[in-house]
C-alpha cells in the first residue's frame, strides 16, 4: 500500500515595498509602537505631521516625509500614502482614533474600584474593623440628634 502525501501550496508572502519601517514607529520615537491615546493626541494637530514639516531621515521609507497619522505609518511616497487612505484598514484605524481614548479613570468605574477610592476619616485614630464601625455609628446618630435639634 502506498501512502501520498499531498504538497501543500506555498503561500503568496508579499513584502509590502510601500512601508519598509513597518507601523507604530513615529517621529521622534524610539522604535515603539503608538499607543492609541498618543494617536488621538496626534490627530489633533495633523498640520505636524505633514510633508516638509517632519524631519528628514535617510532610515525611513520616503525620507520620513509621508506619515499616516491614525495608522502611524511612514510611505514611500505620496501616492501610495493616498492608496493606503482609500483602505479599509486604515479607515477602521481613522474611526477608532476619533474615537475619545479611555483613561484610568473608566477603568476603576468599569471594574467597581471608585467607591474603593472614597475614604472615610475617623481622626488620625487606627482602629480594629468592628471598632471603627462602632465608632461611625456613634457620630452618625449624633450628628442626626444635632440636627433635630
Amino acid at each position: 500500500m502506498v501512502l501520498h502525501s499531498r504538497k501543500k501550496k506555498k503561500q503568496n508572502k508579499k513584502t509590502k515595498s510601500s512601508c519598509v519601517f513597518g507601523k507604530g514607529h513615529y517621529p521622534g520615537g524610539s522604535g515603539r509602537f503608538r499607543d492609541q491615546d498618543q494617536v488621538h493626541d496626534d490627530m489633533k494637530m495633523p498640520d505636524l505631521f505633514k510633508p516638509g514639516k517632519l524631519p528628514m531621515d535617510e532610515d525611513l521609507p520616503g525620507m520620513g516625509q509621508f506619515y499616516c497619522i491614525a495608522c502611524a505609518r511612514f510611505f514611500k511616497d505620496a501616492e501610495v500614502l493616498k492608496g493606503h487612505e482609500r483602505s479599509k484598514l486604515h479607515k477602521k484605524k481613522l474611526k477608532k482614533a476619533k474615537e475619545e481614548p479611555h483613561t484610568q479613570r473608566d477603568a476603576e468605574v468599569d471594574a467597581g474600584a471608585e467607591s474603593r477610592r472614597e475614604l472615610l476619616s475617623l481622626g488620625r485614630l487606627t482602629l480594629p474593623h468592628r471598632l471603627a464601625r462602632v465608632l461611625l455609628v456613634e457620630q452618625i446618630y449624633r450628628a442626626h440628634e444635632i440636627h433635630r435639634g
